[in-house]
């Protein structure tokens, strides 16, 4: 486990979220277009709309189904890792900034500290557990 490896919940949520978003409007998306009336005959191949947007939201359920795997095996990983830290308000504070991946303002208010202080334990913490990593 690294500090990254923390950090990569945020990303992880993020990318399931524009996913889900895609998806949504993909699902939403009129796949009939109004006929153009000019008289004139047209032609230009065989396109299947209705199926092109039926793999293309298929695909995109398939990458959710991904990253919602990835996400849990990371928080496990991350849960894993917090049960060696003995002190109950620095696992804490990973735990909110690493999993529910708050700002440090709010992981202040939460445990009634400064939002420096906090934030000043979790850099101390990942430099002292983490240093070896570095190289």
């Amino acid at each position: 486990m690294t500090e990254k490896d923390m950090g990569q919940m945020y990303y992880l949520n993020k990318e399931i979220e524009r996913l889900n978003e895609e998806l949504n409007w993909m699902e939403c998306k009129s796949m009939m277009k109004s006929p153009i009336l000019t008289g004139m005959p047209f032609g230009g191949g065989v396109s299947d709309k209705t199926a092109d947007y039926a793999v293309r939201i298929e695909e995109i359920k398939n990458l959710i189904d991904i990253s919602v795997k990835k996400l849990l095996y990371t928080r496990a990983e991350i849960e894993r890792f917090l049960q060696e830290i003995e002190d109950p308000e620095l696992r804490l504070i990973i735990r909110l900034r690493s999993i529910n991946h708050l700002g440090w303002q709010e992981i202040g208010e939460e445990l009634g500290m400064d939002r420096r202080t906090a934030s000043r334990k979790y850099q101390k913490f990942c430099d002292e557990v983490f240093a070896h990593n570095v190289r």
